[in-house]
């Protein structure tokens, strides 16, 4: 039922785009390489125009203005160029924590990933975190922090890679690279690799700032907070909840060095 304003960019879907709420969409632009199908009530309201590539279907009780059109372009994986970290030998297994008081972690190779199920804060140190199998379950209470981070989620033959989920009911505040390869890059799942179950983002308490990429699986974003500066880049793209994204205008938080689109399907 929450509204979803990109008042100052577009949404760009490469496949169909499907809107059954009833909060209302306002957008400069919505381009869906794929059908277009509204069955909410909730309006939808661009600046510019609606276009759609393959069919159009409407059943919904909400306005939708302009009227959708066909021509809808392809949509492009906007870091591509992009090159995977090096994984290394692994410098701990199955890292869990369960505790109460603080502790803190360093980057390196996670195999087994990491798993913060506690009430007590957790930072992590800047750097590369490569979680090789196993992906990154927070599910406890405490806060979790780190600055200039960037989490890598790959798999090998003996290390299943698994999806990302964040969970928990503490604040998330992690910030991507200021500047050099990964610059606004937070998470970067392996596009060689694919899973079946949904990466998961949830909660009231995340202030992250930076892209979360999954260029071959499920992204399901949830929560009533209001974020920081982030981008969606994934091959799906699932948003609930009531929560407001910050747009970041200069690319420098997002790794959208460039003018692009804000909402990548």
């Amino acid at each position: 039922s929450g509204n979803l304003a990109t008042n100052s960019c577009g949404i760009n879907v490469g496949g169909n785009f499907s809107y059954s709420g009833s909060g209302n969409i306002t957008t400069t632009q919505i381009n869906a390489n794929g059908n277009f199908t509204d069955s909410g009530s909730g309006s939808i309201t661009a600046s510019g125009s609606i276009l759609y590539h393959g069919t159009y279907s409407r059943t919904g009780s909400g306005r939708v203005s302009p009227a959708p059109t066909p021509g809808a372009t392809s949509v492009t994986d906007p870091f591509s160029s992009f090159t995977a970290p090096t994984v290394g030998t692994c410098d701990h297994t199955n890292y869990s924590y369960g505790g109460s008081s603080s502790t803190s972690i360093l980057p390196g190779v996670y195999c087994g990933g990491i798993s913060i199920s506690g009430s007590g804060p957790v930072s992590f140190g800047t750097g590369t975190y490569i979680l090789l199998g196993g992906g990154f379950r927070y599910s406890g209470s405490g806060n979790i922090s780190g600055t200039n981070v960037m989490f890598y989620n790959t798999g090998d033959a003996t290390h299943t890679i698994a999806p990302v989920k964040l969970t928990g009911s503490g604040n998330m505040n992690f910030s991507a690279p200021s500047s050099g390869t990964y610059q606004g890059i937070l998470f970067f799942q392996d596009r060689t690799e694919t899973y079946a179950g949904a990466n998961q983002i949830t909660g009231s308490g995340n202030v992250s700032s930076g892209t979360f990429y999954f260029p071959t699986t499920e992204l399901d974003y949830s929560g009533s907070g209001n974020a920081a500066y982030q981008a969606l880049v994934a091959n799906v793209v699932k948003i609930t909840g009531s929560g407001n994204l910050t747009n970041d205008t200069t690319g420098q938080y997002t790794g959208f060095i460039k003018t692009s689109l804000a909402m990548i399907q």
